[in-house]
């Protein structure tokens, strides 16, 4: 196989702001037209919408995303990046975007059996370091879609960050030696994915790959050594994570839909950055890794949860994923949706 340009792989040190650096100079952020002197043109009162795309663009699949499904959902006050695999020119209808390049997302894994956009939440990070300042970063990959007309600003993109699943449910693995049968996301060998799924390919060792649950868990002990980000923690959650936890002990064990996640821009919102950093330098899969750092981080009394939706037969027919517990979700009808698409060339519109 023809090797891929260095760059498109992790730097060494993993730094956003490295792979935001020269050969990043073009991406930039759009505004709907219609939107401009509406709301406040300061980012930091501004949220940046990060739509993620998982593998190589389709053209007739980005069409249908960027210029029918997005103006449905891109609120005014939302600027919106690009993120792609590989850098390509934004056209998008009723914006400004001549010039304007996409924004990559090189943190992929290099097996061609996890070559599945596993890392999507670093995308996150990515842009953040781009783009920083804004009050609040929502990632949204290319197969699901935000209601976002059926959501209060002042609950939803403010400073509470939320996920896709129930907060503060989890509980805890101890670590064991295991034997990985089969590398494929989902399935019934090991326990879904925390044990069949190709992971820590950053850190192979003799030609081994780690699982998921190896990963996380060095992943995890790097963060309770961390001190920017453990300075930030919620003393409780300090305690029970870090303090008290066994070096062999992966907890918070949890994991959770992760096709759609806001973190806002203040200092709980940089924390959880890093931490989003430190998973994706163990190649920890996404459903993995941002449900930990939300359980990690968030106390209970800034905890949301985004209701979710989810359609896995041939037609787009969506069931709830889980009850919600929370009352600001309680009367919100399927407002996250997932999967708007049914091929990899072709999305079918909901609404």
């Amino acid at each position: 196989r023809k090797e891929e340009p260095l760059d498109i792989y992790q730097a060494d040190n993993n730094s956003p702001d490295f792979l935001v650096g020269f050969v990043q100079r073009k991406a930039k952020v759009l505004r709907p037209e219609t939107c401009t002197g509406k709301d406040n043109d300061n980012v930091s009162e501004r949220v940046l919408y990060i739509l993620h795309f998982h593998h190589e663009v389709i053209p007739a699949a980005y069409t249908k995303i960027v210029n029918e499904i997005l103006p449905t959902s891109w609120l005014c006050i939302m600027d919106l990046v690009i993120v792609t695999p590989r850098e390509i020119d934004i056209v998008a209808h009723g914006v400004q975007s001549l010039g304007h390049k996409s924004l990559r997302n090189p943190f992929r894994a290099k097996s061609s059996t996890s070559a599945r956009g596993a890392n999507g939440h670093m995308s996150l990070p990515i842009a953040r370091a781009k783009f920083s300042g804004y009050k609040g970063y929502l990632l949204v990959n290319d197969d699901a879609m935000l209601k976002t007309w059926d959501l209060a600003k002042d609950v939803w993109f403010e400073g509470r960050p939320w996920g896709t699943f129930i907060p503060s449910q989890y509980g805890e693995q101890q670590w064991v030696r295991r034997q990985i049968m089969k590398r494929y996301p989902y399935g019934n060998q090991g326990g879904w994915s925390w044990y069949n799924y190709d992971s820590g390919s950053v850190l192979q060792r003799n030609n081994l790959t780690r699982s998921n649950f190896d990963a996380a868990l060095t992943a995890l002990n790097e963060i309770c050594n961390d001190e920017e980000i453990t300075g930030t923690m919620n003393p409780t959650l300090h305690k029970r994570f870090c303090l008290e936890r066994t070096k062999n002990i992966v907890s918070p064990f949890c994991n959770g839909k992760a096709d759609i996640f806001y973190v806002p821009g203040n200092a709980l919102g940089a924390a959880m950055t890093k931490a989003m950093i430190t998973f994706g330098e163990h190649d920890v899969f996404m459903e993995i890794a941002f449900p930990m750092t939300y359980n990690l981080l968030v106390p209970e009394a800034r905890a949301l949860e985004m209701p979710y939706c989810d359609s896995t037969g041939r037609e787009l027919m969506f069931k709830p994923y889980f009850q919600p517990t929370r009352k600001e979700g309680e009367f919100l009808i399927c407002p996250a949706l997932h999967p708007i698409r049914r091929s990899s060339n072709s999305v079918q519109l909901l609404v």
